[in-house]
């Protein structure tokens, strides 16, 4: 039973050492009209960006996708995986990350 315990200890260890922060990750919005509605089945362009602590933080990094919105008006963009207007996506500070700021574009 030891020796069960100690190979465990020293995969989750192994784990630990190889973990890397991740190079995209996935984002879902409703993309809506000024009244409120969604829009659906368009086109649409969004700006993401991270933002040092608050909305008027630095921008730490930002892209813009082009994305068709479904039914409901919900799209899906991997952030990280954008037309990059400003930053590095690996140099991003995590520890400081506030909120995901969207846009449209």
């Amino acid at each position: 039973m030891r020796k069960i315990y100690l190979l465990a200890s020293f995969v989750i260890a192994l784990q630990c050492v190889f973990a890397q922060a991740p190079q995209k990750f996935a984002y879902q919005g409703v993309a809506r009209n000024a009244a409120g509605n969604p829009i659906v089945n368009q086109l649409i362009s969004i700006r993401a960006s991270v933002i040092d602590g608050s909305p008027t933080g630095t921008i730490q990094y930002s892209e813009t996708h082009n994305v068709n919105t479904n039914a409901m008006g919900l799209f899906t963009v991997e952030i990280g995986g954008g037309s990059i207007l400003n930053g590095s996506f690996p140099s991003i500070t995590l520890g400081r990350w506030n909120k995901i700021y969207e846009s449209g574009v």
